[in-house]
């Protein structure tokens, strides 16, 4: 998504390499028992998230019985979520906290006003979380097909529509879950480390 940039300020293409953010699939690996105590929304991060459609849309489910929300931010956020009794806000998790949180997610919800690469959209896609996000920047090119639903850009009505349809349908749910193991599984760092070896001694020939 960044080519155009380089390209239009005289960078030649065969000097621009895409390399995939990777991330540690054995760390994050989903839970021995699935979580089945209803359907699980999580949210993580701060830089360049999109917090107003986030609140919009957990208040547009807040009488949906079966959807819960997790949201994992920065404190000076709280305040923006709060009277909504779906949603759960943690402005201070530990890492195995965290991990606990992306386990039990049935899917991961990224609205974000830009983005080039996350690590959340890996770590929980590794953890066998379905993906929701609007198509902004990189995204697509972490996610396929199978293990997620993209959005366009600031329509909460596109959003809520994903989330019911995933929450109302067990078996597609399933699917995408699997999915998204199996995609993050190509994203194993370990791999990247090789993509990156191969670059570097193709750049000192």
């Amino acid at each position: 998504t960044q080519r155009r940039w380089f390209v239009e300020h005289g960078v030649e293409v065969n000097r621009i390499h895409r390399m995939l953010h990777g991330v540690d699939v054995d760390y994050f690996r989903p839970e021995a028992s699935p979580n089945d105590e209803g359907f699980r929304v999580l949210a993580v991060g701060g830089t360049r998230r999109n917090f107003g459609l986030l609140r919009s849309v957990a208040d547009s489910l807040k009488d949906e019985p079966g959807i819960k929300f997790d949201v994992v931010g920065p404190a000076d956020r709280k305040d923006m979520f709060g009277g909504l009794p779906n949603l759960t806000y943690h402005d201070r998790l530990s890492d195995a906290a965290l991990l606990t949180k992306y386990q039990e997610a049935s899917c991961l919800l990224h609205l974000i006003e830009d983005s080039t690469a996350n690590n959340v959209v890996n770590e929980a896609m590794a953890c066998g979380a379905a993906i929701i996000s609007e198509r902004h920047g990189g995204v697509p090119e972490y996610v396929t097909d199978d293990c997620a639903l993209l959005c366009s850009p600031g329509r909460g009505d596109e959003v809520v529509k994903a989330i019911k349809r995933l929450a109302g349908d067990a078996g597609r749910l399933t699917e995408m879950r699997k999915a998204a193991r199996e995609h993050a599984l190509t994203l194993d760092w370990r791999h990247s480390a090789a993509q990156f070896e191969q670059l570097y001694a193709g750049l000192s020939s």
